[in-house]
């Protein structure tokens, strides 16, 4: 055991002193990994919320065929604006981003619609824009809500029920908590925990196997009066250690902060170990980073 505590000691020590195991172990997985993550789902929150309520608009050709319709849209907040495409013109204005939607009344549309036959439109728009496609959604939505009222208007002129086409009727119930929904993005952490440990130890465990032979440091190593294995166990302690230090800095702001807050807005209990853990490793990471900076100050070649 004496061994291998040495060979931990030595690994530990000299990579220390090697930056890049550093920057693996104490920047790329706890700190930057879960910034990203943050940063991701922060900004799909936000667009998953303003598409709601971003005011939809919509570019028609011949609207003067269907005036009730685009009264419809109207009367739901869609800006409807007037253009003159025919089909190839509606093509290239929605490829050119131009416009984000392009809806064309068929010439036929009045006749069909009168006679009670499927009346025909044609909405242009570009599936790989994901801005878009929220909006042609919900454009398609509420032509879908026309056409369900034309629907209904025309069993009524007829003195039939309207509900006879609605012989059930499914009420969805969600029983799910806060705390059950938030699993749906937060469950994402453990995979973060389990990369932030493996980025912390991964060069380490690199450099102590195909590192040393590279070096040329392998052989002589061999020749340690120490059983090979022992070297090897020494080694991956080390890894261990690295690994062990770099899932301590999930405490390190804004992670834990980020934790103590959605726990906050799910109305849950904050232990108190936590909220001084994370206060704690605050104030200490404050306070190196001033001894640093003023140690910096100090130094002549600040002035150049």
């Amino acid at each position: 055991m004496h061994a291998i505590l040495t060979v931990f000691a030595k690994e530990f020590r000299e990579n220390l002193r090697e930056r890049r195991t550093l920057l693996s172990a104490l920047i790329l997985g706890p700190l930057l990994g879960p910034l990203l993550l943050a940063g991701g789902l922060s900004l799909r929150l936000d667009r998953g919320a303003g598409e709601a309520d971003r005011p939809l608009s919509v570019a028609v050709a011949h609207g003067e065929r269907a005036p009730n319709l685009l009264g419809f849209l109207r009367a739901h907040g869609v800006t409807v604006t007037t253009v003159d495409y025919d089909a190839a013109a509606a093509r290239a204005a929605v490829r050119a981003g131009r416009e984000h939607q392009v809806l064309e009344i068929d010439e036929d549309f009045a006749r069909r619609l009168g006679t009670g036959l499927p009346a025909p439109l044609q909405l242009y728009a570009d599936a790989s824009d994901l801005a878009a496609a929220g909006e042609s959604a919900r454009l398609r939505g509420l032509i879908e809500q026309y056409s369900s009222l034309l629907g209904r208007l025309r069993l009524a002129a007829r003195g039939i029920d309207p509900l006879v086409l609605a012989p059930i009727a499914v009420q969805d119930i969600d029983v799910s908590t806060p705390a059950s929904r938030s699993v749906l993005i937060l469950g994402t952490l453990s995979y973060l925990i389990l990369f932030t440990m493996l980025m912390g130890g991964m060069y380490l465990a690199i450099d102590a196997t195909a590192g040393e032979r590279e070096r040329g440091s392998l052989e002589p190593l061999l020749t340690v009066p120490v059983p090979r294995q022992r070297l090897i166990y020494g080694k991956i302690l080390a890894t261990c250690a690295y690994m062990i230090l770099s899932l301590v800095l999930m405490a390190v702001p804004s992670l834990s902060q980020h934790f103590l807050i959605t726990s906050l807005l799910r109305a849950e209990v904050l232990p108190a170990g936590w909220v001084a853990l994370s206060v704690g490793a605050t104030l200490a990471l404050a306070a190196l980073l001033v001894v640093v900076a003023g140690g910096l100050y100090r130094r002549e070649a600040l002035l150049g």
